[in-house]
């Protein structure tokens, strides 16, 4: 059996199951797959690092976790256990600028930032041209995969060009899924809107 099918059938013995209790208490303890400094828990292969950890406001599961069955396998005995779990979500701001003009064409650059580090999380490249967006490029860090980073960024544009205007391209199987998804949400609150506004004309009539 090799190393990714071990972690796909992880099984936690007491002793692991101590480490938990001790991560949850703050005490520092070991096990041959749980390691805790009583601030963060990790698990003890590649890749295993900051499972979970202390923060403000309580235990924080690590960015870009669950990453798969072992994390879940962790996170559940966390929560059994009397974790009071918050997982990572960064507050984003965004900074889209220009990174040269030719041939009538703009190509811009949208980053999406953590608004508390400064860190840059992932990117949007596309090309301005006769006022529509071309999507060239969607890249977010994979440690915070999965936390909602590209789907913002894209609403990011939908809000500043509109939908008609953001011109997706090719897809990757990926982005045809983040389409979907975003085409999905963006369409039903436009219909909200549009029962709202029928909403308020009913009752105007009504009224008079």
């Amino acid at each position: 059996m090799n190393q990714q099918e071990k972690l796909a059938t992880l099984r936690l013995s007491p002793s692991d199951k101590k480490v938990i209790d001790s991560f949850l208490k703050k005490i520092p303890a070991e096990s041959k797959k749980l390691h805790t400094d009583g601030k963060t828990l990790d698990l003890l292969t590649m890749g295993g690092n900051n499972i979970a950890s202390w923060k403000s406001g309580g235990v924080f599961i690590g960015k870009g976790r669950p990453a798969g069955r072992s994390d879940q396998t962790i996170i559940r005995e966390l929560i059994r256990r009397g974790g009071d779990i918050v997982k990572y979500r960064p507050t984003l701001k965004f900074r889209d600028e220009s990174q040269g003009a030719h041939h009538g064409q703009v190509d811009m650059k949208l980053s999406a930032i953590d608004n508390s580090t400064g860190e840059t999380l992932g990117y949007v490249e596309y090309v301005l041209y006769n006022d529509e967006a071309y999507i060239s490029h969607i890249l977010v860090k994979k440690e915070y995969r999965r936390l909602g980073i590209a789907e913002a960024m894209m609403k990011y544009l939908y809000r500043e060009y509109g939908k008609k205007s953001v011109n997706w391209g090719m897809t990757t199987p990926e982005g045809t899924l983040l389409k979907k998804k975003i085409d999905i949400r963006y369409g039903h609150k436009k219909l909200a809107r549009k029962l709202l506004r029928l909403a308020k004309i009913c009752l105007k009539t009504l009224s008079d």
